[in-house]
């Protein structure tokens, strides 16, 4: 479409794309005036409601006249195509501002506020947006919020028993969630009827979002999303929050995000009007990062010299005493207030001897970027928060890839750090061996060679070196469009590396492939390096990303595009599912990922030495490997060895037996592997044993709802008797733990997840999967 023109409309570009059409900047030829056009796509035209729906997007947000709503032009037709034109906006969206950290304080409020007072206006007008997210909000270079798209709007007067309304009939189903399952409402993420107190809610979630950086409700799929929407409370802003902010806010917030439409505003205008109150007490307040954003071009120090200069001159004219002798009376001031400061500073840095070359550190945890970037961090910072400490932050180093959080502990004058070095997992094993670290951090399994290097700290693949931190799962993305489901890992490697470059040479239409990445930085780039690219490199033609979501949105606004992304990321394009040798292809999500099912799943590990004298380091291990600090590794996009079960379809070329026995069942989320080489289960098998007691007991379940599967690598000739000995060995574990399976049997090599071809998918192969008979 770009360069094509839709009657007096010539496209420019294209800004994105959606479930309700796609989204480009053109020109009015005829005034010559920069103008938004979306596009109903073609192959939704035909669909009576969903044409309706569109049209009565432009008729209802057309009749919204309001400074902070995206005022519509008008509704057209060219040929089959149908368009509104919209308003141009020139900005950012929240969601870009936002980018992972919070905004500053008196921003978000602002942005808030004239969220809340266009939808007011709405409201009063009988109208709801009900898909208020980031994506929707658009902030002006002068601070001027712009709310786009009303198409999922509804009139409030509109009942079934309206005969003068279809609509009401078929254009807004119960049963059916409309909205972004971020930010949905209970009753929409239930698909019941919503009405202005769903955008009350949603309003809540992009305000704690622009506070904090981040959802208040996560998940890797739309279904945990709405789980969390459903029975999840946020983290509390003093937790979440870098900076204090004032307490009612929180109570904003908690009103605002009620579970029960009745527990929240009953009215948009209210939650405005309270928080217009707390801007109003931070009016006089000093927010330095408030400057830096409402003054991006200039330095905080010229913001703030800006201030003092109207001081003074406010000050000259009222007294009548020389601007010059005000300026070095203010001077003189500052330098006796900040003089005492220094000392201070100066005395409690004096009290960590060698905090420069790490002496004064409690903890170092150094290796991969994965880890490091900012999991590790955010696990540092809880981690000093149960300990006790206050004013926990994390500093920044001068080299990217390296930073400190340090926090204040009870008794103590000088702060207790934690330092962070991610600079790749070999790092890890090196440090380790120089002593220069305490925690390895590492995206792979410790290598022989290294295993061999670090005897003297004990054995690393052993329990008391060798602990799991969690899962990663990368996602394969293409455009909705794209005819293609499903790829082979090989395939995929050869499309990343430039072998292939054309769509119909993986049975795609034919057009050409435009590949999309991280940069070399992301951890996300080092985990796909390992898993697909191996060694060959990415094509040097990619589009390279520092922004998962840009990049998600890039592929999804691109019907050739394909690029990778972690799965809290996959947003609007869509996952595609790998396969490897003759094992059927799988999507990405948090059951596949956290089973290890999935062929680009792979385990986050931290590496101790058997025995140490550093007390922090058992408690700093105890806490990760907790529940709380494994609420921590999922808020950070990757997937929790927390034990959960669900409903999961069975592979079609599964043996009848393995159907029947699994027939009404739910699939555990997590498999128990084994070491390598050998019959004895792996590490993360024997603290998931502990796991899944306690998972079974909370529900009350016995060992009679125990299901136990056992599987062998292809090729061994006895591959039935060993898969059934791998599962009668897990049995024995949980008859140690009081707990008697049901069944206990195995199916050889049948269902295999990838080519025993390779050790690493022998090593996928031989598992003994977990169900529950409900």
């Amino acid at each position: 479409m770009i360069g094509k023109s839709l009657l007096h409309y010539r496209i420019v570009s294209k800004i994105g794309a959606g479930g309700q059409g796609t989204v480009y900047e053109a020109v009015n030829t005829t005034l010559g005036r920069t103008v938004v056009l979306k596009v109903l796509p073609p192959e939704l035209t035909a669909n009576e409601v969903n044409l309706e729906r569109f049209e009565r997007e432009a008729r209802l947000a057309s009749a919204l006249d309001h400074p902070n709503i995206c005022a519509i032009h008008d509704l057209a037709l060219d040929g089959d195509v149908h368009f509104i034109i919209m308003q141009h906006v020139a900005g950012s969206n929240v969601r870009e501002l936002v980018n992972g950290r919070p905004l500053a304080l008196k921003s978000a409020l602002s942005i808030a506020i004239q969220v809340c007072d266009a939808l007011a206006a709405a409201h009063e007008r009988g109208i709801i947006h009900r898909d208020i997210k980031a994506n929707n909000v658009m902030v002006t270079k002068d601070g001027k919020v712009k709310i786009l798209d009303f198409g999922l709007a509804k009139l409030l007067d509109q009942h079934p028993t309206n005969p003068s309304s279809d609509e009401a009939k078929h254009l807004t189903e119960i049963g059916t969630p409309y909205g972004t399952a971020t930010y949905a409402a209970p009753e929409q993420a239930q698909g019941l009827p919503a009405d202005a107190r769903a955008d009350v809610f949603s309003t809540g979630v992009l305000l704690y979002e622009m506070l904090v950086g981040r959802w208040p409700f996560d998940g890797k799929t739309a279904i945990d999303v709405r789980y969390a929407v459903l029975n999840q409370t946020p983290r509390r802003l003093a937790e979440a929050r870098p900076n204090p902010v004032p307490p009612q806010l929180q109570e904003i917030l908690d009103r605002a995000m009620a579970k029960a439409p009745d527990e929240r505003y009953q009215k948009i205008s209210e939650m405005r009007d309270e928080l217009r109150k707390v801007l109003r007490q931070l009016e006089f307040e000093d927010d330095p990062a408030f400057e830096e954003e409402v003054l991006p071009s200039a330095p905080r120090h010229l913001a703030r010299q800006g201030k003092l200069t109207r001081s003074i001159d406010s000050v000259a004219a009222r007294t009548g005493v020389s601007r010059k002798a005000l300026t070095f009376a203010s001077l003189t001031l500052a330098a006796l207030m900040i003089i005492p400061v220094l000392i201070l500073v100066a005395a409690r840095y004096k009290a960590i001897p060698g905090t420069a070359t790490g002496e004064g550190v409690a903890l170092r945890l150094h290796g991969s970027n994965t880890i490091g970037a900012k999991l590790a961090p955010a696990l540092a910072e809880a981690f000093l928060r149960k300990e006790g400490a206050t004013n926990v932050r994390t500093v920044n180093g001068a080299n990217p890839d390296e930073a400190t959080v340090s926090g204040l502990l009870p008794g103590n004058s000088a702060p207790t750090m934690i330092e962070i070095s991610s600079h790749g997992s070999a790092t890890a094993f090196v440090d380790l061996i120089g002593k220069a670290a305490d925690v390895g951090l590492s995206s792979r399994k410790i290598e022989p060679l290294e295993i061999q290097k670090l005897a003297t700290l004990g054995d690393m693949t052993s329990p008391s070196s060798e602990h799991i931190l969690g899962l990663d799962g990368i996602a394969v993305i293409v455009n909705r469009a794209n005819s293609i489901d499903a790829l082979t890992r090989e395939q995929v490697a050869k499309i990343f590396s430039g072998e292939v470059t054309e769509w119909n040479q993986v049975q795609g239409a034919p057009a050409p492939i435009k590949v999309y990445a991280r940069d070399d930085k992301s951890g996300t780039f080092d985990s796909f390096k390992t898993l697909v690219l191996d060694k060959r490199s990415l094509i040097s033609n990619a589009m390279r990303f520092e922004d998962s979501v840009a990049l998600s949105d890039a592929v999804a606004g691109d019907p050739n595009g394909i690029g990778f992304i972690g799965l809290p990321y996959i947003r609007d394009a869509k996952a595609i599912a790998i396969a490897e040798g003759n094992a059927p292809p799988l999507l990405p999500n948090t059951l596949t990922v956290s089973t290890e099912d999935y062929i680009l799943s792979r385990r986050l590990y931290l590496y101790t030495p058997a025995h140490s004298a550093n007390v922090w380091l058992s408690k700093f291990l105890d806490f990760a490997l907790s529940n709380a600090g494994q609420q921590i590794v999922g808020e950070n996009g990757f997937v929790a060895q927390t034990v959960k079960s669900e409903s999961t379809a069975v592979a079609a070329n599964a043996p009848l037996e393995y159907k029947r026995l699994t027939d009404g069942a739910e699939r555990v989320s997590l498999d128990f592997r084994f070491r390598r080489g050998g019959k004895d289960l792996d590490n993360k098998a024997r603290l998931d044993l502990d796991r899944v007691v306690s998972f079974v007991a909370d529900l009350k379940f016995s060992g009679q709802n125990i299901l136990l599967f056992g599987f062998a690598d292809d090729g061994l000739g006895n591959d039935l008797e060993i898969s059934k000995e791998r599962a009668q060995l897990v049995a024995e574990q949980f008859k140690r733990r009081g707990i008697e399976p049901a069944v206990v049997t195995g199916f050889g090599s049948l269902i295999p997840l990838a080519s025993s071809s390779t050790e690493e998918g022998k090593e996928k192969n031989r598992r003994v999967e977990l169900w529950l008979k409900k």
